[in-house]
């Protein structure tokens, strides 16, 4: 017999307090937290979880998990937060590229499809489309009610830049210990990149209140690009729209990129397994067989069903949409929220191009924050 119980708060903070006030307090009142991810990855320091790892039945070599959780996630044979299709917001919420198919077709913008699968779908290219479409409404004042060929949200949509652009937070040292390596030879170029697609592109509309108007203006037909959540096609706005759409990821740095790339907004979740837990062999059992299933079931029902047959309208987007869910990545950086996580948002807000400016604020106080993590992960 299995007894669930199922709290809701609708609040992230709140389960997060919820789970470690419990934990700390020896209560084994549930055997898994499937919490949003950087709320959950902030308590870890409070050595409340175990390693996934140690957990009979799991193996992350299997489809239902995420590459990440071997190749971004583990550090010295350990997991802490573990991410399987059971986590579905994982799935859903990755970033990718809409595109109003008549408007691209009037601006003859040619075959888009074809630079993805050319690997020519790049942020240059993106720019050389979008950088002069732009059509005042007859009030002279450049807002949301004109017409452009892009316009750009705030917040984890700009940060998503970063890891398309194939610049992570933290990857692994020649030791195999997560490392600061945001600073790369390319990143003053990616901010200045993302800066001037903001501040300095005529046909790209920076929705910098985060009042939506981004989103509302491509249903609006006013613009012919719009950024978004994959989980986007599924809404009445976008199902309902008269005008035919198609999906693209998200572009490349440059050709030099092998793959394409995509994050996932914050507010997906992971599973983390706490150490009150006293029956690991029939949690990993349960949640080895719950993610084959989500893997199987779910997903397809999801993308193969609801996306692909009745909400995307064409073979290529369906290709297209495989090339953005396999290529999914979990930066060590941006999930343990060492102080980065937000970087582009931040000084995209502050009107700010100065990466060097910004990061000599900040990397002490990042570096000791992976510090405390690699800690915690060391006292497994």
């Amino acid at each position: 017999n299995v007894n669930i119980e199922l709290v809701y708060t609708g609040d992230y903070v709140e389960v997060a307090d919820y789970a470690t006030k419990t934990i700390l307090a020896g209560s084994d009142e549930f055997d898994l937290l499937i919490g949003q991810v950087l709320q959950t990855a902030s308590t870890v320091s409070k050595k409340l979880y175990l390693n996934w790892y140690d957990i009979e039945n799991i193996d992350f070599e299997k489809p239902w998990w995420f590459s990440s959780n071997a190749e971004n996630l583990t550090y010295n044979g350990k997991a802490i937060l573990a991410i399987s299709h059971l986590n579905h917001s994982a799935v859903s919420g990755v970033y990718c590229f809409f595109f109003n198919k008549n408007l691209a077709t009037s601006y003859e913008m040619g075959d888009l499809y074809k630079l993805v699968l050319d690997g020519k779908w790049t942020y240059d290219k993106l720019n050389e489309l979008v950088k002069d479409v732009y059509v005042d409404n007859g009030d002279d004042v450049r807002d949301e009610k004109d017409f452009y060929g892009m316009a750009q949200s705030y917040g984890t949509a700009l940060n998503s830049y970063l890891w398309a652009f194939d610049n992570p937070i933290c990857t692994s040292d020649a030791e195999g210990k997560p490392a600061i390596t945001l600073k790369s030879d390319k990143i003053d170029s990616i901010v200045n990149t993302i800066y001037d697609m903001c501040y300095n592109t005529n046909g790209v509309f920076y929705d910098k209140t985060g009042s939506s108007s981004a989103s509302q203006m491509f249903y609006n037909k006013q613009t012919i690009f719009m950024q978004n959540g994959l989980d986007e096609a599924t809404t009445d706005k976008l199902r309902n729209f008269e005008d035919d759409y198609g999906i693209l990821p998200m572009p490349k740095f440059d050709e030099n990129q092998h793959e394409y790339k995509t994050m996932v907004g914050g507010h997906h979740t992971a599973l983390a397994i706490p150490k009150t837990c006293k029956d690991t062999e029939f949690v990993g059992t349960i949640v080895e067989a719950l993610s084959a299933e989500s893997w199987k079931t779910v997903t397809p029902t999801l993308y193969e069903i609801a996306l692909r047959t009745r909400y995307l309208r064409d073979t290529e987007s369906k290709e297209i949409m495989d090339i953005i869910i396999n290529n999914v990545v979990f930066d060590f950086g941006y999930v343990y929220n060492t102080g980065f996580s937000y970087i582009i948002e931040s000084m995209m807000r502050e009107g700010n191009n100065n990466f060097q400016s910004y990061y000599s604020r900040q990397h002490t106080n990042a570096r000791y924050k992976l510090k405390q993590i690699i800690r915690a992960f060391d006292k497994l």
